[in-house]
């Protein structure tokens, strides 16, 4: 298998991102959507919409990639070529109930998206809650820090 072309410039753009550290409990929608026909310019405008219904105030110098957060929300966006990704942080709940109707509005395509429930070791989430009937596969991640579950489902 020969590299992609572009593998070292992707590499180093994903890594110069800074990581968010959190707390449990905290839940997330990350999404990575096509721009749509209106482009960055609709998606700017709705992305603003978006952190108007939640409270969150933009960074006051933003160069494509922002972070932005109040107590209960946070929103990460990463402009690309031809993509963006979209993560959206309910950091008040192991759940993403809050969040679910938001980034249905904003234009373009999806092409991948997952949502993602930490919560803290003392709580022991009933999995049907999770996942209903769906098979479920899972392992301890970061030492036994913590455990990740996934039914990889669209």
């Amino acid at each position: 298998m020969q590299n992609h072309p572009l593998r070292n410039q992707i590499t180093q753009e994903v890594h110069a991102r800074p990581f968010q550290r959190f707390k449990s409990d905290l839940g997330l929608l990350h999404i990575a959507a096509s721009y749509g026909t209106g482009g960055q310019q609709a998606l700017g405008d709705a992305l603003n919409q978006l952190l108007t219904n939640i409270d969150v105030s933009l960074p006051e110098t933003v160069d494509g990639f922002f972070y932005a957060e109040n107590a209960h929300y946070g929103v990460r966006y990463e402009p690309h070529n031809e993509f963006y990704t979209l993560t959206l942080y309910q950091l008040d709940a192991a759940s993403v109930d809050k969040l679910t109707g938001l980034w249905e509005a904003l234009p373009g395509e999806l092409l991948c998206g997952v949502k993602l429930f930490y919560s803290g070791p003392q709580v022991q989430p009933n999995l049907k809650d999770f996942f209903a009937t769906h098979q479920v596969s899972g392992a301890e991640v970061m030492g036994g820090g913590s455990k990740s579950l996934d039914r990889f489902l669209p």
